[in-house]
């Protein structure tokens, strides 16, 4: 089927191999870990307060949240995964678009 096609050639693209290999690295950073989890953490809460309505608490959890996450970006691996990550979205958003213009023309 096509659709498997188009996904082994992500998976072993260039792109995703490196993103796997910086993704390691990352994991086996108990540090990075302990920051990441906090990020997350922040991250949770700030959608919570998003969605309850809660402005200022949400405010006042994005300039934590911002603050955690250009700490946590400050680590060359995680700016580089970052960065990859963003890439790759951009890609699958791209070939999203093009599958659906293709799907619309049917």
């Amino acid at each position: 089927m096509a659709g498997e096609r188009l996904l082994a050639m992500i998976r072993g693209s260039d792109l995703v191999e490196r993103l796997k290999k910086l993704a390691e690295a990352i994991a086996s950073d108990d540090g990075m870990i302990s920051r990441y989890g906090a990020l997350l953490a922040l991250q949770k809460r700030l959608v919570a307060a998003a969605f309850d309505g809660r402005s200022e608490l949400a405010a006042r959890l994005r300039a934590q949240y911002d603050a955690a996450l250009e700490d946590l970006a400050d680590a060359p691996a995680v700016a580089e995964y970052l960065s990859l990550v963003d890439e790759l979205d951009d890609a699958l958003q791209e070939v999203a678009g093009i599958l659906n213009d293709g799907i619309k023309r049917i």
